[in-house]
């Protein structure tokens, strides 16, 4: 979520090649993409968008 927060976009490639659940949700129900949109991470939001829409 830290990584998507703050547009870290590389570390965000990082942890989705080593598995990480890109629908993955915290305790508020939030998702990555949430918190991505939430602080502005424009270069995030859209990776994260185009992931969800082909499915990845």
């Amino acid at each position: 979520m830290f990584a998507a927060m703050f547009d870290r976009l590389e570390v965000l490639e990082l942890l989705l090649s080593r598995g990480a659940a890109l629908e993955q949700t915290d305790a508020d129900k939030r998702s990555a993409l949430d918190y991505a949109r939430a602080m502005g991470a424009r270069r995030t939001v859209a990776r994260l968008m185009e992931l969800q829409r082909t499915g990845a």
